[in-house]
């Protein structure tokens, strides 16, 4: 309960704080992949510092090796040893009292290796050792001086009948007659001289060699071990958690894997193993290494990223108090002045309303606000569009001068009509008996309710025209005229909205007053009584006529005669190939247009019959066909090349029903032109 009570009183707090903290999850994400790939790179130049350093270290002992093996052939080599060196019963007396000279040479030459080679010394039988301090019985050496725990005086005797030329010894530890115990590796090197079999020891100090793998360390917890050529333990690191056996088995797992890194438990602890043989003498190094030694500097980013969390959950609570503590009041007066204004939200059920939070109930009485601004921006917009339509409307018929400057000025930013050349346009529609009859009532109302909508469309393709109600099917259009050229596209819209409602000639007829052009806003209303004049004369004998105030006598140029009356659009022609040629080049120059049988024979002078069973006979198709293809050609291209809608481009090509423009596509591509589109742009 107290946790719930909190959770009421401080809900905004709590909200706040969550946002904060949900900046962690993308920190912890990024620091996690961070981590990992920063402890991976850490990890590779681990092995790769760990492997070049084991390999500086093989090549350091080697050279210590090839130096002690060069050394001793060097006093092998030396005048005085070959002059002197042989077996004692072989000495005169005038040789032996040379024997001495013999100890200088041993002993440069152990100095030259002392830091690898604790003892240097040269045999011949089982007589006499000689070394850098003089000549010893050769049991005395190896009994007390010199004394091997794994050789003793009976195993350096047989060494004298080995023929192997050079060999290491297993390492073994060295009692000295001063009480100093050390662990060795004997080197042996067998050659002759003067005829007899000479064996130089050259015993390699153990410690040497594990120092030379420790200075080349990079880390304080690496444990090493060496094998010799025979896969015998040479020198190892010994430690509680680390003894020979583990060593010997990661020797055999290595022989087997054939590897040079890898990772292994040893000790109970996950090591990384590195493997590198001597090309000189055979020997097998290994390094072992905790992983622990490299985690230890990737977990220095894990602890960034720990304290980065941290840090973000204090500005958390900070901020989040912070901002609760400043937005709060705020958001209650804006919920306060909402409500004290009648703003209230809709009725709602309880559970629903108590789980919208304060920014929920303002976000949605903003919207209300804004939504009632919207609708009376709405009726605004209409309230003053009718008001200026009765202005207009007032002004065209009245002529009244006192508001003519007012007048000018909303033509001008209403209707975009920047100069003052206009002219009027009378459109009386009649609808005959069949239209009552044979069309619906509601389809009756669409088509009246219409009406405007296509005369202002078709006009507004040639000129600027706006279009008012006047009486019952009444309109009256004003036109932006400002020259001969425009009232050519003047005569060109009013012919098109005559060819557009030809096709129901059964059903209503379109009689067409033009007013002249005047030069000035006042002239607007002469112009509408010169369009009446003209539309009185239209009379009643003809369904579609046009009559020019200019002219005050009908306009041939709009009717549709009989078809015993001759046009002269085509050129005469004799033969009848030659005037399909015509008709067919007519039809994709004005295909746009309200094309039909009895268009095209007018403008050809021939009947509407003659002309279709002409061109049935030439081409094998109907002209009524063509016209369509041409037209759903005309429109796969439109389709596949511009953004325009099926409307704008139904009507691009000359059929001004979108209903019917769709029925022909989809006759003609087996699709609708909206399929076809995203066919083509597949």
């Amino acid at each position: 309960m107290r946790v719930r009570a909190f959770y009421t009183t401080n809900k905004m707090f709590i909200r706040i704080l969550l946002s904060f903290l949900s900046l962690l999850l993308p920190t912890v994400i990024i620091g996690y992949m961070v981590y990992v790939n920063v402890a991976d790179r850490f990890k590779r130049e681990f092995i790769y510092k760990i492997d070049m350093n084991l390999r500086a270290s093989a090549k350091t002992i080697d050279i210590y090796l090839r130096t002690a093996q060069e050394t001793s052939m060097n006093v092998l080599y030396d005048k005085n040893v070959q002059t002197l060196l042989r077996p004692y019963d072989q000495y005169t007396p005038e040789l032996y009292a040379q024997v001495p000279q013999i100890a200088p040479v041993l002993s440069r030459a152990h100095n030259v290796i002392s830091d690898l080679a604790d003892q240097l010394f040269v045999y011949l039988d089982r007589s006499k050792v000689y070394t850098g301090q003089g000549v010893e019985d050769f049991s005395t050496f190896f009994g007390i001086s010199y004394r091997f725990e794994k050789y003793d005086a009976a195993f350096w005797e047989q060494v004298i009948h080995d023929d192997r030329y050079v060999e290491f010894l297993e390492p073994s530890l060295v009692n000295q007659s001063d009480s100093i115990q050390k662990r060795t590796i004997p080197f042996v090197i067998r050659t002759t001289l003067n005829g007899n079999k000479a064996i130089m020891v050259v015993t390699i100090a153990a410690d040497t060699v594990y120092r030379t793998l420790l200075n080349n360390s990079a880390f304080a917890s690496t444990r090493f071990a060496v094998f010799d050529g025979n896969d015998r333990l040479v020198m190892a690191s010994r430690q509680d958690d680390i003894v020979d056996n583990d060593f010997v088995r990661i020797n055999n797992e290595f022989q087997s894997r054939r590897t040079v890194s890898t990772e292994m438990k040893i000790g109970g602890k996950m090591s990384v193993v590195t493997y590198v043989k001597s090309d000189t003498y055979g020997w097998k190094y290994y390094s072992v290494t905790p992983t622990s030694a490299f985690a230890q500097q990737a977990s220095d980013i894990l602890r960034l990223i720990v304290f980065i969390c941290a840090a973000l959950v204090v500005v958390g609570v900070f901020f989040s108090f912070l901002f609760a503590q400043r937005l709060y009041s705020p958001i209650r007066k804006m919920r306060d002045i909402l409500v004290l204004h009648g703003d209230r939200e809709e009725p709602a059920a309880p559970a629903v309303a108590s789980k919208k939070s304060e920014l929920e109930r303002i976000g949605a009485g903003i919207s209300r606000l804004i939504e009632r601004d919207r609708i009376s921006q709405g009726r605004l917009d209409i309230v003053r569009t009718d008001y200026f339509n009765h202005v207009l409307y007032h002004w065209i018929k009245s002529g009244d001068a006192k508001d003519e400057a007012e007048i000018q000025r909303i033509v001008a930013e209403r209707i975009g009509f920047p100069e003052n050349s206009l002219q009027c346009v009378l459109i009386r529609f009649g609808f005959k008996e069949t239209f009552y009859r044979e069309v619906q009532d509601v389809d009756r109302f669409v088509i009246i309710g219409k009406l405007r909508t296509v005369i202002h469309g078709l006009l507004n393709e040639q000129l600027p025209a706006y279009v008012l109600e006047d009486s019952r099917n009444g309109y009256i259009c004003m036109a932006d005229s400002q020259g001969d050229a425009d009232g050519r596209k003047l005569a060109k819209g009013l012919r098109n909205l005559i060819e557009t409602f030809s096709y129901d000639a059964q059903f209503c007829t379109i009689h067409i007053g033009i007013g002249k052009r005047y030069d000035s806003i006042a002239g607007i209303h002469q112009s509408y009584l010169d369009a009446a004049i003209a539309l009185s004369r239209c009379g009643s004998q003809r369904d579609f006529a046009i009559v020019d105030a200019a002219s005050l006598k009908e306009s041939k140029d709009f009717h549709y005669p009989p078809a015993d009356e001759k046009r002269t659009a085509f050129p005469a022609e004799d033969k009848s190939g030659t005037l399909v040629a015509s008709v067919i080049r007519y039809i994709d120059a004005h295909y746009a247009d309200n094309l039909s049988l009895d268009v095209i024979a007018d403008e050809a002078g021939v009947s509407a019959k003659y002309i279709s069973r002409l061109y049935k006979e030439k081409t094998g198709i109907n002209l009524t066909d063509y016209i369509s293809s041409v037209r759903i050609d005309k429109a796969k291209e439109l389709l596949r090349n511009t953004d325009s809608n099926v409307q704008e481009i139904s009507e691009r090509v000359g059929i001004f029903s979108r209903s019917t423009f769709i029925r022909l596509f989809k006759k003609s591509e087996g699709i609708t032109p909206n399929e076809y589109r995203r066919i083509a742009g597949e």
